[in-house]
């Protein structure tokens, strides 16, 4: 890179990035060293409430004492497996109700040489491409209710986001702010799959966030974009909008996941596969119900049925770099870019992963967009209210395309009126005319 040209991945208007993100090895060396000041304190609080209570009440006391808290360590493992148990029994069997399917994919090659799948349906001399990027831990699978319903005149463009899916291994670069890797990502599946054509951009969460940076990155893709639809993301700060589900009270909770999430991605990926799944999908379940479908109906076990396998199959050392882009991606400065195009923002009124209220302090900026509350869906809306997704889509693309121009037949068409020469004009011209006439 010569003195004069800047990285690829700089915008203006990117003082929200002046503080960048610490390392990985850095986001670990934290949690380690938390962990074990939390075992030292631990230990001592134990050993300091043990020996009081020999103090007290001699051998005897501390005996009693112990008894008590192996008899609650024991209920509590039991409670653990029994929630577990239940959850997996009530959701049913077979988990991969909807299985990866086989189409015709190609590969498409990263700036940083990362292979990514990818799958286009639909007409090839169609006018407009629809491009679909899925959220975290899943893959394209998650859009499999509105695979069928795309509209007839469109193509329709799936990936596996790097790390995800049938993808290739790609960490973030931790240089690039936020999710701007992935954005360029996405650009790249345009650029080679939808080269000329109209688009229009769908993004659910990572995904959302995704056509947010791509904004800051690739401005001049969006001179072809006729609609964007985000699905339960925000343009940022995503470090106030992702709230797990807790009340205030547990910020300090909040904060400390936040803070080593992608540490703790990046060490449990270390273990052995098998020791993930020991209890096999049942805590998959049990955690897609509190963050992602918490309803019991049909529509609701198909969805977390589909979005615990996903996570089950997925490996989180691939997406450890991803969360920690996603806690710093902020990309409100952009938005300016989408306010003139068609936009559909729907948000899942029982999210906890985006805070519902998060919304109202970003969509101003875009006084056009058209603004929808899923009700009854948590986090994966595409897959509980697939209904009211793919009529908004619908209505997107409908809203994006050109005004038709009527014409009026030849023998119908009205002729243009002459205005008569002025009287005077007309009799100074004839007069001309008889003069000049040898």
């Amino acid at each position: 890179m010569t003195v004069d040209e800047s990285p690829w991945w700089l915008s203006e208007n990117d003082q929200q990035y002046s503080r960048r993100r610490p390392s990985m090895a850095r986001q670990v060396l934290g949690l380690l060293s938390l962990a074990f000041c939390a075992g030292v304190a631990g230990l001592t609080a134990l050993g300091g409430a043990a020996y009081g209570l020999f103090r007290i009440g001699g051998e005897g006391a501390l005996l009693r004492a112990g008894i008590v808290v192996a008899t609650v360590v024991l209920i509590g493992g039991a409670v653990a497996l029994g929630l577990v148990y239940v959850s997996a029994v009530s959701c049913g069997s077979p988990y991969d109700q909807i299985p990866k399917p086989e189409r015709l994919a190609r590969q498409i090659q990263t700036r940083d040489r990362v292979l990514l799948r990818t799958e286009v349906e639909g007409p090839a001399n169609a006018s407009r491409t629809i491009v679909f990027a899925h959220g975290i831990c899943s893959d394209m699978r998650a859009w499999h209710f509105q695979r069928a319903s795309i509209p007839a005149d469109c193509r329709a463009v799936f990936y596996d986001a790097r790390g995800h899916g049938r993808s290739g291994n790609g960490k973030l670069d931790n240089d690039v702010p936020g999710l701007r890797v992935l954005a360029d990502d996405l650009a790249t599946v345009i650029d080679k799959c939808a080269p000329t054509r109209e688009l229009v951009l769908v993004g659910h969460s990572m995904g959302g966030m995704t056509i947010f940076a791509l904004a800051a990155i690739r401005p001049d893709i969006f001179s072809r974009v006729r609609g964007v639809l985000i699905l339960d993301a925000t343009p940022g700060p995503a470090k106030d909008a992702v709230w797990f589900g807790l009340p205030w009270i547990f910020r300090p909770v909040v904060w400390l996941i936040q803070k080593y999430a992608a540490a703790l991605a990046r060490l449990s990926g270390l273990l052995p596969a098998f020791t993930l799944r020991m209890l096999g999908m049942g805590p998959y379940l049990l955690a897609m119900r509190w963050l992602a479908v918490a309803g019991n109906d049909s529509i609701d076990l198909t969805a977390r049925r589909l979005t615990a396998r996903m996570v089950y199959e997925s490996n989180p050392r691939r997406y450890a770099s991803h969360i920690a882009g996603i806690f710093e991606h902020d990309e409100r400065p952009h938005l300016r870019r989408l306010a003139p195009i068609p936009t559909t923002i729907i948000a899942g009124e029982k999210d906890r992963l985006v805070r519902p209220s998060s919304y109202d302090g970003w969509l101003h900026a875009l006084p056009e967009a058209r603004f929808v509350s899923a009700p009854d869906s948590g986090h994966m809306t595409m897959l509980v209210r697939a209904d009211l997704v793919n009529r908004e889509l619908e209505l997107l693309v409908e809203r994006g395309r050109p005004e038709p121009i009527t014409t009026v037949p030849p023998e119908h068409a009205p002729t243009t009126p002459t205005l008569p020469l002025p009287v005077p004009s007309a009799v100074k011209w004839f007069f001309r005319q008889i003069v000049s006439t040898p």
